[in-house]
């Protein structure tokens, strides 16, 4: 799981990923308001190389009654493009959700402050 680091934060307003891989996670973004808008992560795959996220979401599932839907995540690319991400309670743990057409993307999970009342998730990032 990822983790930042408060002076890059501060001075950047970004968090910068070069692994191929790994996870982000909400609890992480609701105690530290990394990866949040003030400071998001950003994944840096190899020139001709896509990214691929992939939301875990650990919220009540279909046994709910509720058909609530949350955005939990913002996916930018380029200066322009811009995806919001939801998941609905009666929805699957693992969502397929967003490949890139380019070689970087920003993922801004929604504030500290709705973190705290959505269930919990994970993104799961690769580049390929």
């Amino acid at each position: 799981m990822e983790t930042g680091e408060r002076p890059r934060c501060q001075v950047l307003k970004r968090l910068d990923l070069s692994s191929t891989s790994g996870y982000l996670s909400s609890l992480e973004a609701e105690a530290s308001n990394y990866g949040t808008p003030s400071c998001p992560w950003v994944i840096q795959a190899d020139p001709g190389q896509r990214v691929r996220l992939k939301l875990l979401n650990f919220g009540r599932l279909a046994a709910s009654p509720s058909r609530d839907c949350y955005e939990m995540v913002v996916v930018k690319e380029g200066e322009r493009s811009r995806r919001s991400i939801t998941s609905c309670e009666e929805s699957s743990r693992d969502e397929a959700m967003f490949e890139s057409e380019g070689s970087e993307v920003t993922v801004e999970f929604v504030t500290s402050t709705k973190l705290e009342k959505l269930p919990k998730f994970m993104i799961h990032y690769e580049s390929e």
